[in-house]
C-alpha cells in the first residue's frame, strides 16, 4: 500500500517529551476519614468503625 501524505498521525518525535510520552498525572487523590452514613443509621446506636476495627484485629 503506498504511503499518502493525507495520513492523519503524524510521527511523534520522542526527543521533544522531557516528561515522557505517556499522560502526566495533575491531581492526586486525597483521602479523608468520614464517618460511614451507617454510623447514623443504626438502631443501637453503635459505633460501627469501632466494631469493625475490632473484628479486624481479632478481637471478639
Amino acid at each position: 500500500m503506498p504511503s499518502s501524505d493525507s495520513d492523519l498521525t503524524r510521527p511523534s518525535n520522542l526527543k521533544d517529551h522531557a516528561r515522557g510520552t505517556g499522560p502526566v498525572r495533575t491531581q492526586r487523590p486525597v483521602y479523608v476519614d468520614f464517618l460511614p452514613p451507617c454510623n447514623h443509621a443504626c438502631p443501637a446506636g453503635e459505633n460501627i468503625q469501632a466494631w469493625l476495627a475490632h473484628l479486624q484485629a481479632g478481637n471478639d
